[in-house]
């Protein structure tokens, strides 16, 4: 300490020793460094004229049409890989699209114009990229399925149909049927129909009104090959009735409904010469006429409402 207890500064001698200090600390961790920069795979032995193991089990791990996922297994002797080399050639070209990838992923995923319904041979070998080596490759070859239909959508719809549309915007040349699909998301009831290649729509009918279907077009090929399903859903209409009244009457008795449900009533005023004023649009509940500790035969019925039980209400 210096005079007052003010701290001295350190002279020379004492920043040579932080300095040597320093130098001894950092020596383990420049030594990590080294080991973790030269003991790479393929880097830590001599590998001149080594020949290199190839690679196991290639197998095509996803077919997307439009893409494809290769997958395999490392060799048993890694000790001068360090690259895998992926080539793919698609059937009646000579052109070979390849890409090296580090040892540390055994898939590559191939994206970059690939097409649906076409062959292509695919080889995987294992590569040293620092002496030139490269390992016997594994090939598979493989035609890649056709994609999903575009633009599916509902049309038009009634209370008992669905009648939908899409179209074929893929080079699915492959393509034989399609097989559309439909599932009361109710009741969980599937039902289906096949439509050939060139019908790009179908009318899905005996449909349950006001109820929710999701309904879906496979496409199919060849091969026992499809696109997989599109999934949409839509709601059929509620049922529609209709009474037409005359001119002087002003009043309407809507019967033949069920028990607490909502009901929309609307009234078009017609005119001659085709024109109408449009509907009205109002909604109402019919009444629960049902009665705890009471049977049917118990109710007094009115003398107009004549039908079944759960037909006897009125509108509001």
């Amino acid at each position: 300490m210096g005079v007052h207890g003010r701290p001295r500064s350190p002279g020379k001698h004492c920043y040579e020793q932080m300095a040597i200090v320093k130098s001894v600390k950092m020596w383990p961790y420049c030594c990590v460094m080294l080991i973790v920069l030269f003991a790479g795979p393929g880097l830590a032995a001599d590998c001149t004229g080594y020949v290199l193991e190839q690679i196991h089990s290639l197998v095509l791990g996803y077919d997307g049409g439009s893409w494809f996922v290769l997958r395999w297994q490392t060799p048993t002797d890694m000790t001068c890989t360090n690259r895998y080399c992926v080539c793919w050639t698609k059937l009646g070209e000579t052109k070979e699209h390849c890409f090296h990838i580090t040892t540390g992923y055994l898939s590559y995923m191939a994206d970059a114009n690939i097409e649906p319904c076409t062959n292509y041979t695919v080889k995987v070998s294992a590569i040293n990229t620092n002496y030139h080596l490269y390992s016997h490759n594994v090939s598979i070859q493989f035609r890649t399925r056709p994609k999903d239909v575009t633009y599916l959508k509902v049309q038009s719809k009634s209370d008992t149909s669905l009648n939908i549309v899409w179209n074929n915007t893929y080079t699915n040349k492959c393509t034989t049927n399609y097989n559309v699909s439909w599932i009361n998301l109710n009741t969980g009831q599937v039902k289906y129909s096949i439509n050939s290649a060139n019908k790009l729509y179908h009318n899905i009918t005996g449909l349950k009104a006001c109820t929710l279907y999701e309904y879906d077009v496979d496409t199919l090929a060849d091969l026992g090959q499809h696109s997989g399903v599109t999934g949409r859903v839509s709601k059929t209409d509620g049922q529609v009735k209709y009474s037409i009244n005359s001119a002087n009457k002003l009043y309407h008795n809507i019967t033949g409904l069920k028990a607490c449900t909502l009901y929309e009533y609307d009234v078009d005023t017609l005119a001659d010469l085709g024109q109408h004023s449009g509907v009205t649009g109002r909604v109402s509940k019919t009444d629960d006429l049902r009665q705890s500790g009471q049977s049917r035969d118990k109710l007094n019925f009115s003398r107009t409402a004549r039908a079944e039980e759960s037909e006897i209400f009125k509108l509001d």
